[in-house]
């Protein structure tokens, strides 16, 4: 027993062994009284540097235990000295450019930073967390939860801020899901609302920030379907003029080794007849697709050579096509008002518009999910096999990510005027819309 755990401490732990500093630390440690005859058996029983170690830490000890140190006599300021070392280290030039950024842009009134910077050298830290607490203030509290109703005031916290380094980041700690509380028929006057409100949802996620619409999530091209989409436009045809029944029997004698798509999208291969269970999740999965794509699927015309300028005379015309609605007597007024509101702030974005994504700032996108992509919105109670096929895509790209965020730069005060803060702004924009919109439909689901 005593060769093995002598072995394994060398192996594992043996560059802790000096043999020549060590053992010249015992020698004096033996003739100053420190260690005993009987002390150094250890080196007899562990000739192989095990027993070198324990003698030596028995001396370490015996001579720590005859030394006495009174802190506030060796050290006078220790208390204050203690607190200067524990602040983090602060790139003072840094913090004072955020500052005047910070001022500049209204986000910050001098009489606040004032008697910060009358504390000289040392105000670095402070100045940090002024500017933290005014750019996080752009992204409302409100702004920050989950889904929250008109019943449920408060929810989780899903969307943090910070500065790290020299970067403003925003971490998701959860989904941001918006609810739409449709009538059950997509039919009679809503049939126009819903493709105005498809398409201005679609506005949003381009002018806006590039949250998910349903189509975009797990529509025929959504990011988490994809595969699935290719099965649905290779039979389209077939889905648009068979019954369920049909589609059924179909596809549970199907010979997948012969199919012109790629079976496994629906779960299915080898020969027929295949699991009924299967079959009939494979019928809801087509289905729902077929629905989406009918339905819930408008966007903005992105035709070749389409542009911003484009989009915004089109963006006006549905805003005139929303007061016309209105103007009317529209049941759905609540509802086209917030939809009035979101269109506004697009064609306003319109002007001044730079695209946001595709790993263009330090974050999580390039481990498999960008921050945008948390904030969802789903047509409620309907699609449900789509929408879980869609959640193990999103959740299997999710695992690469430790955190999911994105850091916008602010390295400098041009940086933070023209890009931090925008983006800031446009997510709170964005969120706020979402919210309204939703709101809008809990209140006159089924008017």
């Amino acid at each position: 027993m005593q060769d093995f755990v002598a072995r394994d401490f060398m192996e594992h732990k043996g560059y802790l062994v000096d043999f020549v500093g060590h053992s010249a630390f015992c020698l004096e440690a033996h003739k100053g009284g420190l260690l005993h005859e009987s002390d150094l058996n250890q080196l007899n029983l562990y000739p192989n540097g095990y027993g070198l170690h324990l003698t030596t830490t028995r001396a370490v000890n015996r001579s720590a235990a005859r030394v006495d140190i009174k802190l506030e006599q060796a050290v006078p300021d220790a208390a204050a000295r203690a607190l200067t070392l524990a602040k983090p280290l602060v790139d003072v030039p840094f913090a004072a450019n955020l500052t005047l950024a910070c001022i500049e842009l209204g986000l910050l009134h001098e009489s606040a930073v004032a008697p910060l910077v009358a504390q000289g050298p040392d105000c670095g830290l402070e100045l940090l967390s002024s500017c933290n607490d005014s750019l996080g203030s752009l992204l409302a509290k409100q702004q920050r939860y989950s889904r929250v109703t008109e019943d449920d005031a408060d929810g989780n916290v899903v969307l943090e801020t910070s500065i790290a380094g020299q970067t403003f980041r925003i971490e998701s700690t959860g989904m941001s899901v918006f609810y739409l509380k449709l009538p059950e028929t997509i039919e009679g006057d809503f049939v126009e609302v819903n493709v105005l409100l498809f398409k201005t949802l679609d506005a949003l996620s381009h002018y806006g920030v590039p949250f998910h619409t349903p189509a975009s999530w797990m529509g025929k091209d959504g990011v988490y379907t994809y595969s699935l989409g290719e099965v649905y436009a290779e039979l389209k045809e077939r889905i648009q003029s068979y019954s369920r029944e049909e589609l059924f029997d179909y596809l549970i004698d199907l010979d997948c080794d012969e199919a012109t798509f790629e079976t496994y999208a629906l779960g299915m291969e080898g020969e027929g007849p295949h699991d009924e269970e299967t079959v009939d999740r494979a019928c809801d999965l087509l289905l729902e697709i077929a629905e989406l794509e009918n339905h819930f699927s408008s966007r903005l015309d992105y035709s070749e050579g389409s542009t911003d300028a484009h989009h915004k005379v089109e963006m006006q015309a549905m805003r005139s096509q929303v007061q016309e609605l209105i103007d009317n007597g529209s049941a759905y007024s609540r509802l086209l008002l917030a939809l009035a509101d979101a269109l506004e702030t697009c064609i306003d974005l319109s002007d001044h518009h730079f695209f946001i994504g595709g790993q263009q700032f330090e974050g999580s996108e390039s481990d498999g999910i960008g921050l945008f992509e948390t904030i969802l919105v789903v047509v409620e109670d309907r699609m449900s096999t789509l929408f879980d096929e869609a959640e193990q895509g999103f959740n299997c790209h999710a695992e690469n990510c430790a955190e999911i965020y994105t850091a916008l730069p602010l390295e400098s005060r041009e940086v933070v005027a023209q890009t931090t803060v925008p983006i800031i702004k446009r997510t709170q924009q964005c969120l706020a819309h979402l919210r309204q919109i939703q709101l809008s439909l809990e209140v006159t689901p089924n008017a």
